[in-house]
């Protein structure tokens, strides 16, 4: 049931979930060690299958940052796949709007390993990061404009405001609403999105 909750989201459609309910949930991606039997993609060493990208030294950097960004309790190294596959936790629940950024770390963890097979591109974490963060942030931005327009509508009309603060638990502890429809992003979160979503800085001249 916590696996099948996933694919409820407030904000995503189909489209931005569908890629992990097949791929993931139901094992139908095409992994190495069912086809060509190389090496993974992303670290050209190990056996590549799905328990294995949570755990590679090059594709784990993202569900690890993933890990930081929810402040979740440390997840015991037994229950890691659980958590890199399906973001459940050993105990609790993580809070929609990660679950929703996970399903779309996913769908472009997917996209950008099959570009890697065919056209040989290069695996990058920002190239996953990049794409889901930006997705996000349109759902998100989409859903500001729906609750302003709701909060217009109402003073348009001469009725009372209504109460729009319940649609902070989608977006929450990333955004927020307060009743009167006023919404503020989370700084530290939003700025460590961004960072996540960019390449890596050369190192500077020695000195």
């Amino acid at each position: 049931r916590d696996i099948g909750d996933r694919y409820k989201s407030r904000l995503l459609t189909p489209r931005d979930w569908g890629s992990h309910f097949k791929n993931v949930l139901h094992r139908s991606m095409m992994v190495r060690s069912i086809t060509s039997g190389e090496p993974c993609r992303c670290c050209g060493c190990a056996r590549e299958d799905l328990p294995h990208f949570g755990r590679c030294a090059k594709a784990s950097q993202i569900f690890k940052e993933f890990h930081k960004l929810t402040k979740a309790e440390k997840v015991p190294d037994d229950k890691w796949d659980r958590f890199s596959l399906f973001a459940l936790l050993p105990v609790g629940k993580l809070q929609d709007i990660w679950i929703d950024l996970h399903l779309l770390l996913w769908k472009q963890f997917i996209a950008l390993l099959v570009r890697v097979e065919l056209e040989g591109e290069k695996f990058a974490l920002e190239k996953v990061w990049a794409p889901a963060w930006s997705r996000l942030k349109e759902k998100i931005l989409s859903l500001r404009y729906r609750v302003s327009e709701t909060v217009r509508r109402a003073d348009g009309r001469g009725e009372e405001p209504p109460d729009v603060s319940k649609r902070t638990r989608w977006v929450e502890p990333l955004a927020s609403f307060d009743k009167d429809g006023v919404f503020e992003w989370d700084t530290d979160l939003f700025t460590r999105l961004e960072n996540l979503s960019k390449p890596p800085q050369p190192p500077g001249p020695r000195r």
